[in-house]
């Protein structure tokens, strides 16, 4: 089988979702966003370790921003019932100028906690135990920084929508004024579980595969290993993101999800308003959203960019670093459906490239970004891939947003 090379963006708009915004709200700098995930785009989220966590940090004396940052540094790790150890590597995107002071604005909080499934009277034992607790101790820890909160427990991914866009769009909140959303339930590539999806639909959903463009499991869970389904993954269309997942909540309907893509324009909409945008989503395959909203900013930045900036070919140099997460996605899948396949390997041929691209960003703008480790395993050191790739663009965002300020002032 070929090896098969990333299809990167032509131009950044390219990458704009039916319904997210597509103007420059998004660097606003009178405001700032920070979304923090509990496991990466292709990993597990285990109960009960992300949000307790934070909860520790919180009432320990941090500030969420200092919390949230502590939480992202390094990958958690936790005992099991049966003895083997849980790990899940959370991920943080941080926009904008700093962050709220102690004592600027108010504080609102919408805190959602999502145990019972209706999925699981259906037999497939989806309730989580952990989620309702983690609201409501996240709850009070925010209470104890001046936070008002509201708690919302097993709501639809309507219900859910209209929760988060009710509180940024709040008429009592202006520019200064600090929002916080948190998420505990189901998570898929696509975006958070409401509780109303069926067992069937949730698992064809849930399924990295439909993210990664590849080939939906039977309903026992098994792949048929096929050249051909291979082959179909690997020419998978992975340029417009958003709008591929949106037909794809359209497709699997009866998973009752909230798109990624809410996300994307809600930080849009909080950075109109120069509000200050925490969200925090404990859930499976969370590191989607991170990553779908670090992608949204670099695009704003390059369609706002003059031609030729160092803003303009710097962002490009980020948006293809980011595409080069969904082609590392695509070849371990691809792998682990067929060991033979010839697919590239992160060492010999995404890392050199990778590398370069790094490169010739620090040329540009001067800024020190971490480069990461040569000697990874794109199927048993993904998680770890993902969050050094990470890493290096959220330093990319934070000298880009230096250019920017330097060419404002």
């Amino acid at each position: 089988m070929p090896t098969t090379t990333p299809k990167h963006r032509d131009e950044a708009s390219s990458h704009t979702a039916t319904g997210t915004a597509t103007d420059d709200t998004l660097t606003d700098p009178l405001s700032s966003a920070a979304v923090i995930s509990s496991s990466g785009e292709t990993e597990i989220s285990h109960d009960g370790l992300f949000t307790q966590q934070l909860v520790s940090l919180l009432d320990g004396g941090s500030s969420l921003d200092e919390a949230m940052d502590e939480m992202a540094r390094d990958e958690l790790t936790a005992k099991k019932p049966d003895g083997t150890t849980a790990s899940q590597a959370p991920a943080i995107v941080r926009l904008g100028k700093g962050g709220p002071s102690e004592d600027s604005g108010k504080k609102k909080a919408v805190l959602i906690g999502n145990k019972n499934y209706a999925a699981s009277k259906e037999g497939g034992k989806m309730n989580i135990p952990t989620a309702k607790t983690d609201a409501k101790s996240l709850a009070g820890s925010l209470s104890g920084q001046d936070y008002t909160t509201e708690t919302a427990f097993d709501q639809t991914a309507k219900s859910m929508g209209s929760l988060y866009t009710g509180a940024v769009n709040d008429s009592e909140l202006t520019a200064g004024d600090s929002v916080v959303l948190y998420f505990s339930g189901h998570g898929t590539p696509l975006g958070p579980v409401g509780v109303g999806g069926t067992h069937k639909g949730f698992h064809e959903a849930a399924d990295p595969a439909i993210y990664e463009g590849g080939p939906v499991p039977n309903l026992t869970g098994e792949y048929e290993q096929s050249t051909d389904q291979v082959q179909a993954l690997l020419d998978a269309d992975t340029s417009d993101k958003p709008a591929r997942d949106e037909a794809r909540i359209m497709e699997h309907d009866a998973a009752d999800i909230l798109p990624n893509s809410t996300f994307t324009s809600l930080v849009s909409t909080a950075s109109a308003k120069g509000l200050h945008l925490r969200i925090i989503l404990d859930a499976c395959f969370s590191g989607r959203t991170t990553d779908m909203v670090r992608d949204q900013y670099l695009s704003s930045v390059a369609e706002g960019a003059a031609d030729g900036s160092t803003l303009a070919d710097g962002s490009d140099i980020a948006l293809e670093l980011n595409t080069w997460k969904d082609t590392l996605i695509t070849w371990r899948r691809a792998q682990t459906l067929d060991s033979d396949s010839s697919v590239g390997t992160w060492k010999s041929d995404a890392f050199p490239v990778v590398k370069a691209l790094i490169e010739r960003f620090a040329a540009l703008t001067g800024a020190a970004i971490p480069v990461p480790e040569a000697n990874l395993d794109l199927v048993k050191d993904i998680a770890k891939l993902h969050k050094q790739i990470d890493d290096a663009l959220n330093a990319m965002i934070a000298a880009l947003q230096r250019v920017r300020d330097g060419e404002e002032d």
